[in-house]
């Protein structure tokens, strides 16, 4: 599945989805967009993800779908690629890596991180390290335009919603 989201500032950026392997990847910015979000099953049996306006406001919860999870969105440079993409993370040993990883090598903008990912499904396991030498991004790497996270988590109506899922 190939994901993408166009921003306000009409750049097309990928959703980071890690294949099983070695990913090269920068965190760009922190700290992380923190926002809770629904997944709903569409018509044909994918899923979507939708983010939850509070129990109240948001169409969703009215409508009976109180699962929600929380998720953590960082802009991400993938090194193989060469492109920023859009990382959406709610698994929280990925999260609690993170967290340790910036407690013992500082600000996870100022060095490259190896992502490995192992498994399939519920056996699905991820190892970060970082890489040993922090620096700087280069000056190409400064230059990269960064996606606007508050357009990628907007609240969407019902109709965009229903729209979405394949129920017109």
């Amino acid at each position: 599945m190939n994901c993408r989201m166009r921003t306000a500032t009409e750049h097309e950026y990928e959703l980071f989805m890690p294949k099983p392997g070695e990913h090269r990847i920068r965190i760009l910015q922190t700290p992380p967009k923190q926002v809770i979000a629904h997944f709903v099953q569409a018509a044909d049996g994918s899923w979507r993800r939708f983010i939850c306006a509070g129990p109240r406001e948001c169409v969703l919860c009215v409508r009976g779908h109180t699962e929600r999870v929380r998720l953590w969105i960082f802009p991400i440079y993938d090194r193989l690629d060469q492109k920023v993409k859009i990382w959406s993370i709610r698994q929280v040993t990925i999260k609690r890596a993170i967290n340790d990883m910036a407690k013992s090598w500082g600000d996870p903008t100022l060095y490259d991180i190896c992502l490995t990912r192992t498994g399939m499904g519920m056996d699905t396991e991820y190892r970060l390290i970082p890489f040993a030498k922090p620096k700087p991004m280069s000056d190409h790497d400064r230059g990269l335009i960064l996606p606007d996270l508050d357009e990628h988590v907007r609240i969407e109506t019902m109709a965009e919603i229903d729209e979405r899922l394949g129920r017109r």
